[in-house]
């Protein structure tokens, strides 16, 4: 019976592994890696670092890609993040002491599949916030020197790799401070990291935060509504199989659905676990630092823009949800686990048939259908990077990059040319510019979309 049910689980993280594998070579190249990809090899390590300084990008994931990045392939670029992805699996399992239901809601959780395969900063927020979690538990639990010192480590690789997230490590010395006498760890020593680390912090906004005016940048975002509260558990949980924006929709009533139950496992483990130390210090950490976050985002509206933006609360969250689940009766788990599999698996299929930017599938209708005197152009010049990411055949001085300025657009580049192909979108909402300019010198003999890209042919 016991060889029945390790053979079970080794099939069960055999089929985590396919499934993340599967994500990770048949997902087209977003438009963010390819930026990320292109940035990294056409500059040195001491450049990227110095471009961190102007622009709101931490350098972590930069100097990942130039290290570790070797070829260019779907699979090539994602391979050190799916094995991270995976390494997070054993992480969160030490955390909530749940094999099963660790292992259930991180083989079909669409969203972690997704945001843990493509090789975007995402990807090692959910690694590192695991380690964290992980570790500052432990302080709690042992005295042991290398909790302290790795989770130093990790948090100054977070702090490297996504600004925002310095709000949990600095929640976490608040949970600490106030439970300290209940720690098993040195204190001093977890002191003098604090320390360390606020310094280090101070270092990072004087040095790559402040140059950047990061509020000129996102201020003007629009600021989603409070609904992102529920909408942040409903995506780790469901995926976004229902998309922020439809909440408006009668979809609205279909998400409701959804969310009762996750809201009555957060509700049931709260009410069953508030004398529990390990669960009140968790619930703490992950309410602290989302309040914090919500109260920011008034100011800079960018950090509750979508749930991936706090996707490193998601261990606090699935212990939390785990401890509710545990707490149910055996008919409402297996419910929810069923629900859980079915709704992910349809998340797994609409993200892989559904995507918003197929760029290869982009630029195998645009390569079939090229010719010798057309040219390409990109009402926003960084959409040429995903596109030549998959570029064998056009010549790349056929590749033109525009900019949202159209009074610098050079008409005499266009003088040679027969059929012009202008490729836009990206919720960037300027394609209007370039499509009626170019609308005046040459007839449209096609227009249609690609999920959220826009490709229209002009014959002049």
């Amino acid at each position: 019976m016991k060889k029945n049910k390790k053979i079970l689980i080794f099939l069960l993280i055999l089929i985590g592994i396919i499934y993340r594998v599967i994500f990770a070579n048949f997902l087209p190249i977003t438009f963010d890696e390819a930026v990320t990809y292109y940035l990294s090899k056409s500059f040195n390590v001491k450049q990227i670092i110095e471009l961190s300084r102007f622009e709101v990008i931490p350098p972590l994931l930069n100097i990942i890609y130039k290290i570790l990045i070797f070829c260019k392939t779907e699979l090539c670029v994602r391979w050190i993040f799916v094995v991270l992805n995976l390494i997070t699996f054993f992480y969160l399992v030490k955390l909530t002491n749940n094999f099963i239901f660790t292992l259930l809601f991180f083989i079909f959780n669409t969203y972690l599949t997704y945001h843990g395969s493509i090789a975007r900063m995402h990807s090692l927020n959910i690694f590192l916030s695991s380690a964290l979690f992980y570790h500052f538990i432990k302080f709690f639990e042992r005295d042991k020197i290398k909790d302290v010192v790795l989770f130093f480590l990790y948090s100054v690789a977070l702090s490297l790799n996504f600004y925002p997230a310095i709000v949990l490590i600095l929640t976490f010395f608040i949970i600490w401070f106030i439970f300290r006498n209940r720690a098993a760890a040195d204190n001093k020593a977890i002191l003098i990291f604090f320390l360390i680390f606020s310094f280090i912090v101070f270092v990072l906004f004087i040095y790559f935060v402040l140059p950047s005016k990061l509020y000129d940048k996102v201020s003007k975002l629009r600021f989603p509504t409070g609904i992102i509260s529920l909408y942040i558990p409903f995506s780790f949980c469901f995926s976004e199989t229902i998309k922020y924006s439809e909440l408006k929709s009668y979809k609205f009533i279909l998400f409701l659905l959804l969310i009762s139950p996750v809201f009555y496992l957060v509700v049931n483990a709260i009410k069953r676990n508030m004398s529990d130390f390990k669960f009140k210090v968790i619930l703490l950490v992950v309410f602290v630092s989302y309040f914090v976050i919500f109260v920011l985002s008034f100011k800079i509206p960018k950090l509750l823009f979508s749930p991936k933006y706090v996707i490193w609360l998601y261990p606090g969250f699935l212990y939390v949800l785990i401890k509710g689940i545990e707490e149910v009766k055996k008919g409402f788990r297996i419910f929810f686990s069923l629900l859980f599999i079915f709704v992910n698996i349809f998340g797994a299929y609409h993200i892989l048939y559904n995507n918003p930017e197929d760029w290869k599938k982009i630029y195998n209708i645009v390569r079939s259908n090229f010719q010798e005197y057309d040219l390409v152009f990109f009402d926003i010049g960084a959409l040429y990077y995903p596109f030549n990411f998959y570029n064998t055949h056009i010549p790349t001085d056929k590749l033109i990059k525009l900019n949202g300025d159209i009074t610098v657009f050079n008409k005499e580049s266009i003088k040679s040319c027969k059929r012009i192909w202008l490729i836009s979108g990206h919720n960037w909402s300027r394609e209007w510019k370039y499509k009626e300019l170019i609308a005046k010198i040459a007839k449209v003999l096609m227009d249609f979309k690609i999920g959220e890209i826009e490709i229209i042919l002009f014959e002049k």
